[in-house]
């Protein structure tokens, strides 16, 4: 039902870092120990220079956004799916994403503005959480909106950039490791289907952004609560789409993430979810936005 619904060497060369350091018990310390890193600064002769500064904001209503560091990473997955398949590197230019996904308080300001639709919230509530059933011409409309507000450009994320900005440095399936943990996101049932309250995950449906722990590059949400839209063409097998925007009116578009009734293996970083255009149907749609280096 899908067309409906870094590296190696980094992980090592941050162990050789911490040296005679205690070794990492725990994912949460791995994390830990990598934004320190990216604090302090990483070698400029490694694949991926990881280095992060101070997010901001082009204007009061404006999302957040954080700059992400250009580098490389291994898109896909080898135990994925067909459509994750074949495992390629891709190179990353540097860029700002949205720290979290947009909000309905940030996108009621554009429907105010334009008379857009607004968008149904479900009765789960407005204000912080995540803006759901916004199909992808709804989040088109947002960036240009924004684009026109700020003279800088706003647009969704490829799909490589989106998948490079999850993983964060990492190759496992989430940025804090390979199982799927209800302290670190907001997803459903092991099996298919509906939310599922458990441990710091207490939103049966979309949860605040922001209420889970930031992942290395400093962006929250990047595994649940709800799919984010992107700018590539969904093709299977991969065929080049995926580091590119196709802002025509056909082909499906490429989701990440899963949401918050999605079970765990939806929101790996490398699961691929391919929808239409103009379907605003789905209450696990929402999306963040990037603004790409000049």
């Amino acid at each position: 039902m899908k067309h409906l619904f870094t590296s190696i060497f980094i992980f090592f060369w941050l162990i050789s870092y911490v040296g005679a350091q205690e070794p990492l018990k725990s994912a949460e310390e791995y994390a830990e120990q990598l934004r320190q890193w990216l604090k302090e600064g990483a070698p400029q002769d490694i694949t991926t220079t990881l280095t992060t500064s101070n997010s901001f904001k082009d204007c009061p209503e404006c999302p957040e956004m954080v700059n992400i560091p250009a580098g490389s990473f291994m898109m896909g997955s080898t135990s994925g799916d067909s459509d994750e398949q074949s495992v390629h590197r891709v190179e990353i230019s540097a860029f700002a994403m949205g720290k979290y996904e947009v909000t309905f308080k940030e996108y009621n300001a554009f429907t105010q503005a334009t008379g857009h639709d607004k968008p149904n919230d479900q009765g789960w509530g407005r204000g912080k959480r995540p803006v759901i059933n916004v199909s992808w011409e709804d989040a088109v409309a947002y960036a240009q909106w924004l684009s026109q507000k700020t003279n800088k450009t706003y647009r969704l994320p490829t799909e490589a950039e989106w998948e490079y900005a999850a993983r964060a440095g990492t190759e496992t399936d989430y940025w804090w490791g390979n199982t799927a943990s209800h302290e670190y996101a907001n997803y459903g049932k092991d099996e298919c289907c509906g939310g599922l309250i458990q441990g710091k995950d207490q939103w049966k449906f979309t949860a605040p952004v922001g209420s889970f722990e930031q992942n290395p590059f400093g962006l929250y949400d990047m595994h649940g609560n709800v799919w984010e839209w992107t700018c590539s063409a969904y093709t299977n097998p991969y065929n080049g789409s995926e580091i590119t925007c196709d802002m025509t009116n056909e082909e499906l578009r490429v989701l990440h993430g899963g949401s918050s009734s999605n079970d765990p293996n939806m929101m790996r970083s490398s699961y691929r979810n391919g929808n239409f255009l103009n379907f605003r149907i789905f209450d696990g749609w929402g999306f963040r936005l990037i603004i790409p280096s000049p």
